[in-house]
């Protein structure tokens, strides 16, 4: 469940 809710925050960190 981390690991699906890292993915998208990875992506959140990549945006800014």
């Amino acid at each position: 469940l981390r690991e699906k809710k890292l993915a998208w925050v990875d992506v959140f960190e990549e945006i800014p």
